[in-house]
């Protein structure tokens, strides 16, 4: 009795969150369509003094929301591209940015001598500078003697 008693308390507890972030979404939800309503009245206001004038895309910044596990991620390193186009939250100090850079690990080539058309790979190898790889000197099945 004491175990179901603290699980019955457990999910009340629970459908008190969920009703709590429920009340914060629709806040939310409320939010993002007043500031799209005052855009397009500031456009509209605009548009009548000035005929040049195009608006710029809106932008929200959230700040200070309260912690949820499922949208609090610890480091930027936890990102994952399932993240993609949701509300994700990080708090920290950005100390230093630079572009996204591709990092290819492996390449496949085709041997074009005559009649071979041999397909393979090679990988990367890190120990380079810029994780460089090597191009392909010889087609592998000539190295093996075939």
């Amino acid at each position: 009795d004491n175990q179901n008693g603290q699980i019955k308390q457990q999910h009340k507890q629970l459908e008190q969150k969920c009703k709590q972030l429920q009340n914060q979404l629709t806040k939310m939800t409320s939010l993002h369509q007043s500031l799209q309503n005052s855009s397009l009245t500031s456009t509209s206001a605009f548009s009548n003094n000035f005929h040049s004038y195009s608006p710029s895309p809106l932008h929200a910044r959230l700040v200070h929301l309260p912690p949820h596990a499922h949208h609090c991620k610890p480091t930027l390193s936890s990102l994952t591209s399932s993240d993609v186009g949701t509300i994700i939250q990080i708090s920290g100090t950005c100390i230093r940015t630079s572009p996204i850079r591709m990092m290819e690990t492996t390449r496949y080539y085709t041997c074009l001598a005559k009649g071979c058309g041999h397909v393979f790979s090679c990988t990367a190898d890190f120990g380079t500078s810029n994780n460089a790889l090597a191009l392909p000197i010889i087609c592998p099945l000539v190295e093996d003697g075939e």
